[in-house]
């Protein structure tokens, strides 16, 4: 089995939350998205902002 990243474990929460796009389309699955994106999503993880209101919401 293998280990999901900060930004994998991150990103699919957030596409747990918000599935589509606002054109309805469906936001692809991590394993999909391009190396930049991915970057972006590990990136997020150090900076101040990681701690998203949507996150904290129970």
């Amino acid at each position: 089995m293998m280990t999901k990243s900060p930004g994998q474990i991150a990103y699919e929460a957030d596409v747990a939350m918000t599935p589509r796009y606002h054109d309805n389309s469906s936001r692809p699955p991590w394993g999909k998205l391009s190396e930049i994106a991915r970057w972006s999503w590990e990136r997020k993880l150090t900076a101040p902002a990681i701690f998203d209101d949507r996150l904290q919401e129970g």
